[in-house]
C-alpha cells in the first residue's frame, strides 16, 4: 500500500445518488408503459421470441412424452415438417463425459409407423 494515503471508511459525500429503474419509472409515464409490455411479455411462454412483423410459429411439436431410464432419458415428439406431415421424433439423451449430454435421434415416418411399431412390440417381448 502506498505511504501517506488517508484510508476513509463510508461514502464520498460529493458523490451524486444514483437512479434506480424504480425512479425513472415513477417520473416518466412513458416508462410505466414499458414497464407495463414488459410485464406482460414476460409472462409469455417464449417472450424474447416476439418480434414485429415476424412469425414464428412455434408450435412445431403436436405431441410429446418423456421417459426416464436408468442412464438415459427419452424424448417422443410428433412433430411436424416444412411441408406438413407428421412424424415421430425418437431422442436417447444420456451423460457423457464431465457436464456434457450426448443425444441421439432417429425419425419414424408415417408410412414405416405400423411396421416399427409391429417391430418394436415384438422385441420387447424379448426384453421382459
Amino acid at each position: 500500500m502506498p505511504k501517506n494515503k488517508i484510508i476513509q471508511s463510508g461514502s464520498d459525500p460529493n458523490r451524486r445518488a444514483f437512479t434506480t429503474i424504480d425512479d425513472a419509472v415513477e417520473t416518466v409515464p412513458v416508462l410505466e408503459k414499458l414497464a407495463d409490455i414488459l410485464k406482460e411479455l414476460g409472462q409469455r411462454k417464449y417472450p424474447l421470441a416476439i418480434r414485429k412483423g415476424v412469425i414464428v410459429n412455434m408450435a412445431k411439436k403436436q405431441k410429446s412424452a418423456q421417459i426416464k431410464g436408468s442412464g438415459s432419458t427419452y424424448f417422443l415428439d410428433v412433430e411436424k415438417a416444412k411441408t406438413g406431415s407428421i412424424y415421430l421424433k425418437i431422442t436417447q439423451s444420456r451423460k457423457s463425459d464431465g457436464d456434457e449430454f450426448e443425444r441421439s435421434s432417429i425419425y419414424i415416418f408415417p408410412e414405416d409407423a405400423s411396421e416399427f411399431s409391429k417391430t418394436v412390440a415384438e422385441m420387447i417381448k424379448e426384453v421382459k
